[in-house]
């Protein structure tokens, strides 16, 4: 029986540590399912995050292109620099306007490609206390306008300059029209005063000479020195009448008729002599067709042919 009670014990304590085992087999299944749960879960949130964090970039792409498409479909010229002075973005118009591509300056200092005084209102700005600065320089044959500021990051400090250029070769010919009307405007206003006063006496020396042509006989020596006074006279009121028109504020009153046959009539109204290339034009003459000229929003050049004399070109838009 002995024998028998310590094999029975002996399987008691097997049962017993294959019900503990059981047991633990259960629990470990249940911490394995609670854990692959979590994992199932934490899964699908890194999953998520990813899918967030890859849409959140596509999202800075679209906007890094699209903010890089806007500046590349801007007029203005758009230079950027660091803190270390290198040209970090440089725009189309930026090329198109300084002369100088981007894979040049990209990367290069400002002052290695902008060199000289005119440039050096901008990168001073730097390591300046000036926050901006404006002005105009000129790229070769090209006026340009600038406006440069400092860029500041979240904390105050300074991490660049930007410096956006403009064209003003419009405003500079709109200055200089503006600079020539001044001074026809003031040459018309003198000119006027003088025409009136020159055509008061003259109106008399006219009267008088008419009366001298009428008085004397044809045969009398100074008929013919009346009739020179009449002529020079008559001339000279002429060029008085066409210079007051000249200063006149007129508009054009445009018709309709047949060019060619128009331009056969003038050139038929000159004298052989004329057509020999003996015209006389006088400054009066050239700005009356100038103004005419420009009523028709056309243009004229001059030029001096190597055999002298002088050719004059219009061109009317159609």
């Amino acid at each position: 029986m002995g024998s028998d009670d310590q094999q029975l014990d002996e399987l008691t304590k097997i049962t017993d540590s294959y019900v503990s085992l059981s047991e633990l087999t259960v629990r470990l299944q249940a911490d394995y399912l609670e854990l692959s749960d979590k994992f199932e879960k934490q899964s699908r949130q890194l999953e998520e995050i990813n899918n967030q964090v890859t849409k959140a970039l596509e999202a800075n792409s679209k906007l890094s292109t699209y903010l890089s498409n806007i500046l590349e479909c801007l007029d203005a010229g758009v230079v950027v620099f660091g803190v270390d002075g290198k040209i970090c973005l440089f725009n189309r118009a930026a090329e198109m306007l300084t002369g100088i591509s981007r894979q040049k300056a990209i990367d290069k200092h400002y002052i290695t490609i902008f060199p000289g005084d005119e440039h050096e209102s901008t990168f001073s700005l730097l390591n300046g206390t000036q926050t901006k600065a404006r002005g105009e320089k000129w790229f070769g044959s090209q006026p340009v306008g600038y406006s440069s500021s400092k860029i500041f990051d979240d904390n105050g400090n300074c991490c660049g300059v930007v410096e956006i250029l403009y064209d003003i070769s419009g405003e500079k010919k709109l200055r200089k029209t503006i600079r020539q009307v001044s001074a026809l405007a003031a040459l018309g206003e003198m000119s006027a005063i003088v025409a009136h006063q020159v055509r008061n006496p003259l109106a008399g020396i006219i009267g008088f000479a008419n009366l001298l042509q009428r008085d004397l006989p044809s045969d009398h020596p100074s008929a013919n020195l009346a009739q020179k006074i009449s002529r020079g006279a008559n001339e000279l009121n002429r060029i008085m009448t066409n210079l007051l028109n000249f200063t006149k504020k007129t508009k054009p009153d445009f018709r309709e008729l047949d060019f060619i046959k128009f331009t056969k009539e003038v050139i038929s109204s000159f004298s052989n002599e004329h057509v020999a290339g003996k015209i006389k034009i006088d400054f009066l003459g050239l700005s009356m067709v100038k103004k005419m000229v420009d009523f028709h929003k056309g243009t004229i050049r001059a030029n001096s042919p190597a055999g002298g004399g002088a050719e004059f070109i219009i061109e009317l838009p159609l």
